[in-house]
């Protein structure tokens, strides 16, 4: 698939086929992550156990319910599971307070993303379970997945077959806002 085709058909999909990716399917991905320009290092972590794929997506929930607003809304609906089930979430830890985590962190997401859109797979960019991280239970998730108490969770990419009994998506926003400055 060409770049351009891969940009035009990726989607945000939040329904996932129980079935995990396969290691060859992970190791492409991996590949694209590292592929991604970068300004200093991140620690890349995948979760494929179902029991704390499970804790983690428990722990976030309780802490957004927690914290109010429009958190405690999303995470009141039923049913609702902040890594929407995915069977291999790919989480991106590093410092916080590292200048261009953030940068180097969202290339290399995006890069994953478009090579799973390139595969077939589904994929979504989530970022809500840093309150899972940052919550009680925060700690004892850490240390489940040997993440480094001082480190920080910044992005994670669920990805998984895509599922399409339980099909949503989102394309992202076509709405941005753009000045020519010439």
């Amino acid at each position: 698939m060409e770049v351009m085709e891969a940009i035009k058909r990726r989607e945000s999909y939040r329904s996932f086929k129980e079935e995990p990716i396969s290691d060859e399917e992970l190791k492409k991905l991996l590949y694209a992550a590292e592929r991604a320009p970068r300004i200093g290092s991140v620690e890349i972590i995948v979760l494929q156990d179902k029991e704390k794929i499970a804790a983690l997506s428990d722990a976030t929930k309780e802490a957004m319910i927690a914290s109010g607003g429009w958190n405690r809304m999303r995470a009141s609906t039923p049913d609702y599971n902040p890594l929407y089930k995915a069977p291999t979430v790919i989480m991106f830890v590093g410092y916080s307070s590292e200048p261009f985590i953030s940068e180097t962190v969202g290339l290399a997401a995006g890069m994953m993303v478009m090579a799973a859109t390139d595969m077939g797979l589904g994929s979504i960019t989530v970022s809500s379970i840093r309150r899972g991280f940052n919550g009680p239970k925060g700690s004892e998730l850490k240390k489940s997945m040997e993440m480094g108490q001082n480190k920080d969770l910044i992005l994670a990419v669920c990805v998984g077959y895509k599922d399409k009994s339980h099909y949503l998506e989102f394309k992202g926003s076509s709405h941005n806002i753009v000045k020519y400055v010439r």
